[in-house]
């Protein structure tokens, strides 16, 4: 039997499904009219672990009254041929995965009362053009949302990440501001912080560094650079960095002891640099290399 086939339907369906009599297949009943060969007149397949679509085999058999495809995994559409079978007075569809429009003969033999149709449970299956049409209608925004939802959430998320970021920067800003006032290395003349020197910006540091090409030390507060003012006056830039050991305090009680001291064998400091997170001193340029250098016999290579 082509049913069976169609779905590997695991029952005991072996021989002729109506002959004998006494043997007819599980789930199967058929007629038996006097010299008329008997005829599958009911077909019961429910929760049988049925996938795929309905075949085409059912719509074949023409003396079918009762047909019970309830339970399973249909998908796809109902068959228009169904419709047209002469006999079927009862068609149970419900809780399968079935989709598009009941066809309109079935419609029409469920409005006159000569079959009774079940499709419920089936979500994307619609009895009608109406019906349809609302159907169609929710989809469409609902697969809108589900579509959006996502760009929505990411830029949600991305937007918070950023609005913690700068509370982060204003919080460290802030931080700094705060050192700077205690250290005593600043004064207010009621506006920004001033140093007592010149003050450079973040662009003007790289400008004087040529973008910080050249490294001439490194120290406890960040990496010492080599850099030309105007008129070729050398400076070393000492670039405060954040994963440093040594805190901000430290690296300004530096500079606040270089503008209070002055001696031919301490270097002066030319300037400074305040820029949100960046903090930077900028001294003249010692070409003879430095003391510890001097202490280990390496005089060869100048250094700041």
């Amino acid at each position: 039997m082509e049913v069976k086939a169609s779905y590997q339907v695991k029952r005991n369906w072996m021989g002729d499904p109506c002959l004998p009599s006494n043997f007819t297949w599980d789930g199967l009943n058929c007629s038996f009219s006097g010299s008329e060969p008997p005829r599958i007149i009911s077909l019961s397949l429910a929760y049988s672990g049925l996938t795929g679509e309905i075949t085409a085999a059912l719509t074949k058999l023409e003396s079918l009254r009762y047909l019970d495809l309830s339970g399973n995994s249909l998908s796809g559409p109902v068959p228009d041929a169904l419709g047209e079978l002469p006999y079927l007075e009862f068609l149970n569809l419900s809780s399968n995965q079935l989709t598009g429009s009941i066809p309109r003969r079935l419609q029409e033999r469920s409005k006159d009362g000569s079959l009774k149709l079940s499709i419920e449970n089936n979500p994307a299956l619609c009895y009608g053009s109406d019906s349809c049409e609302r159907h169609h209608k929710v989809s469409v925004p609902i697969i809108i949302v589900l579509s959006v939802a996502p760009v929505v959430l990411l830029v949600v998320a991305i937007s918070a990440w950023m609005i913690r970021r700068k509370k982060r920067e204003l919080a460290s800003t802030r931080k700094l501001e705060k050192e700077y006032r205690s250290s005593g290395l600043f004064k207010d003349n009621n506006g920004p912080f001033q140093l007592e020197s010149q003050q450079f910006t973040y662009k003007d540091l790289i400008s004087i560094t040529k973008n910080f090409e050249r490294a001439i030390g490194k120290g406890g507060f960040g990496t010492v650079y080599y850099g030309e003012l105007g008129k070729g006056t050398q400076v070393a830039v000492k670039l405060h960095s954040q994963t440093s050991m040594q805190g901000t305090k430290e690296f300004l009680a530096e500079a606040q002891l270089l503008t209070r001291v002055h001696h031919r064998n301490l270097v002066s400091l030319v300037g400074y640099c305040k820029n949100e997170n960046s903090l930077a001193l900028v001294y003249e340029y010692m070409e003879q290399g430095s003391l510890q250098e001097h202490l280990a016999g390496k005089t060869s290579k100048p250094g700041a």
